[in-house]
């Protein structure tokens, strides 16, 4: 019997994508934050913050969300015409701090000396890539760092400033120096062990991309 039209069902639209631009770190930035984390978590309330786990951690230049498939293909040619006009550069691991501030902390993170304000240049350019394409510019100011944990809701007012308080007063000097040769448009899929990430595409700094 023939399917007649009110019998047709559309096509399933294929479901969107959830990507983000960012910078990837080296084996060694992995290390110091893995220390890092280490050192603090005795020094902070038990069971009360979500630790990322350093393989985990980028510099997320642009968090795009929902992308349609079809969408990944201007997104990549949008982010290759970034390559040839920015140089590679190098970035520090230093300092942490606490979002939005130590009294009543919900983010722990490790700062990001921008020398030259290099790192600010290419997150610009990226905005300046995908706005057409239907990302809005970021309204908020780009603040470099690293999330080294994130407080659970459930942390009581009392407890979030004892969690302010110990990061504070831990000193965090110089840690290490990345160099940022790349930058890469990545899908993260979400699963119940953690977030799996995958490479879309690498642009490389300062050459023509292929």
């Amino acid at each position: 019997m023939k399917d007649t039209p009110t019998s047709r069902r559309p096509a399933a639209l294929p479901s969107p994508l959830r990507t983000f631009i960012a910078v990837e770190l080296d084996d060694e930035a992995r290390r110091q934050l893995k220390t890092l984390q280490m050192a603090l978590q005795p020094l902070v309330p038990p069971s009360l913050v979500r630790w990322v786990a350093p393989e985990n951690v980028h510099i997320t230049l642009k968090f795009l969300g929902d992308t349609q498939p079809d969408q990944v293909a201007a997104v990549t040619s949008a982010l290759d015409g970034i390559g040839p006009t920015l140089a590679p550069f190098q970035v520090t691991l230093a300092g942490r701090g606490c979002f939005p501030n130590f009294r009543r902390p919900n983010v722990i993170w490790v700062g990001l000396v921008d020398h030259g304000q290099r790192l600010q240049k290419l997150v610009a350019a990226v905005e300046r890539s995908v706005s057409p394409l239907g990302w809005p510019t970021e309204a908020r100011p780009f603040r470099p760092h690293l999330t080294l944990g994130r407080i659970n809701d459930n942390a009581t007012s009392r407890e979030r400033g004892l969690i302010g308080a110990a990061v504070e007063l831990f000193e965090v000097g110089e840690l290490s120096t990345l160099a940022v040769s790349a930058c890469y448009l990545i899908r993260s899929d979400l699963k119940s062990s953690g977030p799996v990430y995958t490479v879309l595409r690498e642009v490389k700094l300062g050459e023509q991309q292929i």
